[in-house]
């Protein structure tokens, strides 16, 4: 389906507190996230028979095969630390939780779970956000007043990646949909 028209009304919300301290030898940025998503939509769950409008789907099933998508949340910590070295020079250190929506075409594709000869996609109101981990430490040192370099390395642990999945149904009859199944990890410096 490249054409859909669709009508949902998601919840987000969000808040967000932070708070930087400094001392003699140390700056400290200390923060909290939280956030809140629902989909206000249904999902299959089913994976075999994935539409009710299947009409190979006996009567008495149909009205099993949709559930409302459970509300998702999550609180993030975020912490930066940077002390000096010299007086030119800071070692700084950081660490947080990060939190992304996916698409919303990836959650409400074919909301209404039309059957279609071939191979339909339908959304997944239920999926997971990618949930990030990332470390960072960092050295940026003067060497004189014009110039400076700044070296940081970092790894980021992703988790709860989309992907889309085929799904045979029979041995021809497939269907397409979005879960989170990948998973990743990035390093690197800068």
């Amino acid at each position: 389906n490249r054409n859909n028209k669709y009508n949902k009304t998601p919840l987000e919300m969000s808040a967000y507190v932070q708070d930087k301290m400094e001392f003699n030898s140390i700056i400290l940025n200390v923060g909290l996230r939280y956030d809140y998503f629902n989909a206000n939509s249904q999902y299959s769950t089913d994976v075999f028979s994935p539409s009710p409008n299947d009409p190979s789907v006996p009567i008495d099933k149909k009205d099993g095969l949709l559930a409302d998508a459970e509300a998702k949340h999550q609180i993030s910590p975020r912490l930066g630390v940077s002390f000096p070295i010299t007086d030119q020079g800071i070692i700084h250190f950081s660490y947080g939780h990060f939190y992304q929506l996916p698409s919303l075409s990836y959650l409400y594709t074919n909301p209404e779970f039309k059957y279609a000869v071939g191979s339909p996609t339908y959304g997944n109101a239920n999926l997971n956000p990618e949930r990030t981990v990332t470390y960072e430490i960092g050295l940026q040192q003067g060497l004189s007043d014009n110039v400076a370099f700044n070296v940081t390395g970092y790894y980021k642990d992703v988790r709860d990646l989309l992907a889309s999945q085929q799904v045979r149904i029979s041995g021809t009859q497939t269907y397409y949909t979005f879960v989170n199944k990948d998973y990743g990890n990035i390093k690197g410096l800068i």
